[in-house]
């Protein structure tokens, strides 16, 4: 997965799933940073801390947010691969294999998503 692709990941997974905004905050004399931030405005943190696919807690984030969505989760682990489906129900929205892990459950956790919003 390119540099690019991981990105465009980590913002979609940010906005659609945790549901952030980015914000540009002055920083450092006359630079501007990007921070995430909730629904009610408060910041959680800048966007290039945010990496879901790097971090497990970040990581663990997204999968409570899913549940807290109502969604279900089923992972299987291999050594090559891990296989993460995300149902709501008796429904399967999505499924993702990858060899990381944390990329298999960003993959469907996004792809659940678009799914229940068609």
């Amino acid at each position: 997965m390119s540099s690019d692709d991981l990105e465009t990941m980590r913002a979609e997974t940010a906005r659609l799933i945790m549901g952030w905004t980015a914000v540009e905050l002055p920083w450092a004399y006359d630079g501007v940073t990007s921070v995430w931030h909730t629904s009610d405005s408060n910041p959680v943190m800048t966007v290039h801390s945010w990496q879901p696919d790097r971090n497990d807690v970040q990581n663990m984030q997204v999968l409570d947010r899913m549940t807290d969505l109502g969604f279900e989760l089923v992972m299987t682990v291999r050594d090559e691969s891990t296989s993460v489906q995300f149902r709501r129900g008796s429904r399967a929205l999505a499924r993702c294999e990858n060899e990381d892990r944390r990329i298999a459950v960003l993959s469907a956790a996004l792809a659940a998503t678009k799914c229940s919003v068609e």
